[in-house]
């Protein structure tokens, strides 16, 4: 039975803000009794603070306890701290590990969201982090990539200082007055959560940051990315918000508030492109959260390449509480999808960032508003295309053969090293579109042009693994192959989808490639029996569906050696 006495009054400590406290009591415990109920609870302290600002004080009662599995069997020591108001436990915390004693406890927002988190320090190098995810609620951190670097970091001086120190740099007093200071934080967190190896370049596994001009208004978003995941933050009021987490295929059109992310459908011939639209007022319900229906949006237009009996290949859906005609549904979402978009990802290293900040570079927004789709097209201004960036990437693939799944998370090329080696593989930068701007192209390499069967394109590994182009200075990937869809190159920019679904289905799709994006041509798609073709903007059924129809394809558009340069010389 957990008791719910407080210390008297005289053990009570007083903390507000970023203050710490220090005791000296450190009661070392001894070996439990389990059938003695008196020595259950062998260890508690209680701190008195304010979590929540101008809501009264609470009570962090940190206690031990014995643990027991699923069949009331004693698992050990345990800590847990209650947050108590009004005399009332209203959240308990299972911190998972064993401190014999508290040697000091403090409170301070480390995450920038405006509420007080919990730090605490106990015997020998044991500490805890517990972030608020709400009023009076919290999560005990633990993030084993975070609190191993923390750890390496306080090195042997495990005081509460040196942890603060570590958690906040120079901004002991947790001063967010600023979007520089608090920006300046979030990626201090980050950069503690990065993965480290002894063994690789760690550059790579770092994360990456970006300043964004989402909605055209003061100040810029943070955008951070590691792995294939991307977050985007807003800061406020002191605050910085979460805005968006999701994977690293979104993109934002600069000052108009909108952002776009493709979905494809399982079967891979069909997507949906779905908009969020964030007007010069980001409100906590305007986040972007993910269900297993995918993510929230306000508008989405469905690509449905092969529909009996439709001669429409787009289909638009609201989702918002506006009321319009599939006209004036159409006509905004035609007029979101030819703004300019860039993708949503970081492009600095965290000095490089911080350096940013602190040289608080000017940025030029301007967003104008148009009657008919609420925004108007912001072009982007041209900049000398810098290839360094695919010798970055060709260099780090090199680098981190042996776990190119987390240097190169999302790519093709990192799924197929599951089944073969790097030797297999190699890269060509070539202008394929005639836009002055040199693709990147990952894929297999062939032994001899004499292997090659040019009446099936699948009969030799010669189909793209990635591609990569280059636009407003960041490297966009454009489309990525798989073992059932694989994309082949033709010349004049004529890249055909060969694919399938299942053994009941398959498709070919040609595609003109142009400036980083893929524009459906014709094509033709089976499915168990039927066969449909796409041709004139128009679909319709073929007439003899046990014919060859993929024959034509072969005849009418003829394969383009690529001659990859292997990444790893023979």
């Amino acid at each position: 039975m957990r008791l719910n006495i407080l210390l008297p009054l005289t053990l009570l400590i007083l903390l507000t803000g970023c203050g710490a406290v220090k005791t000296d009591d450190k009661v070392e415990t001894k070996q439990p009794n389990e059938n003695s109920k008196s020595e259950r609870k062998l260890y508690e302290q209680t701190f008195e603070t304010e979590l929540v600002k101008d809501d009264g004080l609470v009570q962090i009662r940190v206690h031990n306890e014995l643990g027991k599995d699923d069949e009331n069997h004693y698992t050990g020591l345990y800590t847990y701290i209650d947050i108590i108001k009004d005399d009332t436990v209203i959240d308990t915390l299972d911190t998972g590990i064993y401190m014999k004693y508290v040697t000091d406890i403090s409170f301070f927002d480390f995450d920038c969201d405006g509420r007080n988190d919990i730090v605490i320090t106990g015997d020998a190098s044991k500490f805890l982090l517990c972030t608020a995810t709400a009023d009076y609620n919290y999560h005990v951190f633990d993030d084993w990539n975070t609190m191993e670097n923390i750890e390496k970091q306080r090195g042997n001086d495990i005081s509460m200082d040196k942890l603060k120190s570590v958690l906040l740099g120079d901004n002991l007093s947790c001063d967010y007055s600023d979007y520089k200071k608090a920006y300046s934080q979030i990626a201090r967190l980050f950069k503690l959560e990065a993965y480290e190896s002894d063994n690789e370049d760690n550059s790579f596994f770092a994360p990456s940051y970006a300043l964004v001009d989402i909605d055209g208004n003061s100040p810029m978003e943070l955008v951070v990315e590691s792995g294939c995941t991307v977050w985007l933050y807003y800061y406020k009021n002191g605050c910085v918000n979460e805005l968006l987490v999701g994977d690293y295929e979104h993109e934002y059109s600069p000052g108009n508030g909108i952002i776009r992310w493709n979905m494809w459908n399982w079967y891979g011939d069909s997507f949906d492109t779905n908009y969020k639209l964030f007007h010069h007022e980001l409100n906590e319900g305007d986040h972007i959260r993910q269900d297993k229906y995918g993510y929230e949006c306000d508008y989405k237009c469905s690509t449905i390449l092969w529909a009996k009996e439709k001669e429409q290949n787009y289909t638009y859906y609201n989702h918002t509480d506006q009321n319009m005609s599939d006209d004036e549904l159409k006509k905004l979402v035609d007029g979101y999808s030819n703004l300019d978009y860039e993708v949503l990802d970081g492009s600095l290293g965290y000095d490089e960032f911080i350096k940013v900040l602190e040289e608080d570079t000017a940025v030029e927004n301007a967003t104008d508003i148009d009657s008919d789709f609420g925004v108007s097209e912001k072009k982007q201004e041209a900049s000398e295309v810098d290839y360094n960036l695919y010798d970055e990437m060709i260099n780090g693939i090199k680098a981190n053969k042996e776990s190119l799944w987390y240097f190169a998370p999302g790519m093709s090329l990192a799924v197929e090293m599951n089944y073969s080696d790097l030797e297999s593989s190699g890269y060509l930068q070539e202008d394929i579109d005639g836009d002055g701007v040199d693709e990147l192209i990952l894929g297999g390499v062939n032994s001899t042009t004499s292997e090659r069967n040019q009446d099936a394109w699948s009969n030799y590994g010669d189909y793209i693994y990635d591609l990569f182009t280059i636009r407003n200075g960041k490297v966009l990937h454009v489309l990525s192959g798989e073992y059932r869809n694989n994309y082949y190159l033709f010349g004049g920019g004529i890249i055909v989808k060969e694919g399938s679904g299942s053994c009941m289905d398959g498709h070919n799709m040609v595609y003109r490639y142009s400036k980083g994006e893929l524009k459906l041509i014709e094509g033709s798609e089976w499915f168990s029996g039927i066969c449909t073709c796409y041709r004139n903007k128009k679909i319709y059924e073929i007439a003899d569906p046990d014919a060859n129809y993929a024959e034509e394809y072969y005849k009418k558009y003829r394969l383009k050696q690529i001659d990859y340069i292997p990444f790893v010389a023979e």
